[in-house]
């Protein structure tokens, strides 16, 4: 158990250094890799005033170091990620964390139906084991495994989401919603509380 311990210790103390890392490249190479985020937002308007002002104002006139100093600021002492230049008037929080919310409905559904699938046939390859059962399981997993997404992904669409008219075809639902829109449960199944 100490072992154990000193491990799980030894990795939370590099988190800080790694995100420090990982943070002040990713920053690094998007202030200086090419275009500049104040004419991209403007579009066709050509105005050099008005671009000194926006950069003065959103501190893009500053050296690097203190826009990454700024930068960091703003997410430790409010979580503010900024504002987004692509879509207008909106903040990169409420641009990532739907698509993050999203991703963790997609990530729990494919984790339940592994384990809901997988505990049971690996107890059942275990108390086969010696058996013609045993690696006749062992070698269905691993066919199934090895099948690319690519390949499955089509075929499970066409029979969970139009066949059984379980799951959606395409698009997921708002983020107020759980989005296990099961034809079994009935449509738009309601989760209490969730980002409300």
């Amino acid at each position: 158990m100490q072992g154990t311990l000193a491990y799980l210790t030894r990795r939370l103390l590099w988190v800080p250094v790694i995100l420090f890392v990982v943070t002040s490249a990713t920053f690094t190479m998007a202030r200086l890799g090419p275009g500049d985020p104040i004419r991209i937002a403007a579009g066709q308007f050509r105005d050099e005033e008005a671009f000194a002002r926006v950069r003065q104002a959103r501190g893009l006139d500053k050296p690097i170091y203190e826009q990454y100093v700024i930068y960091m600021k703003g997410i430790l002492t409010r979580g503010d990620l900024g504002e987004s230049f692509r879509f207008r008037g909106r903040t990169v929080r409420e641009v990532i964390f739907p698509a993050i919310w999203r991703s963790f409905q997609y990530n729990a559904i494919a984790l339940t139906v592994t384990l809901a699938l997988g505990i049971p046939l690996g107890v059942f390859a275990a108390r086969r084991q010696g058996t013609w059962a045993d690696p006749t399981s062992i070698g269905s997993f691993l066919l199934v495994q090895s099948i690319p997404s690519v390949v499955a992904v089509p075929f499970l669409l066409l029979f969970f989401a139009v066949k059984l008219d379980w799951l959606p075809a395409s698009g997921w639902p708002p983020p107020e919603q759980c989005g296990v829109s099961l034809g079994f449960l009935g449509r738009n199944y309601e989760c209490i509380g969730v980002l409300s």
